[in-house]
């Protein structure tokens, strides 16, 4: 999975996935991450 320091910024310019869930894990923060779904939502995963 990929991971960067997930910034406001950051999230803003993420791109949506064609087919499937992305999720993206923080660098600094271990267990903290993103899931973008193919509608274009976004979810803080814990």
């Amino acid at each position: 999975m990929p991971a960067c320091k997930l910034t406001k910024r950051i999230i803003d310019a993420l791109p949506c996935p064609a087919d499937r869930d992305a999720t993206w894990w923080d660098e600094d923060l271990k267990g903290f991450g993103l899931k973008i779904t193919p509608a274009g939502r976004k979810v803080f995963l814990v």
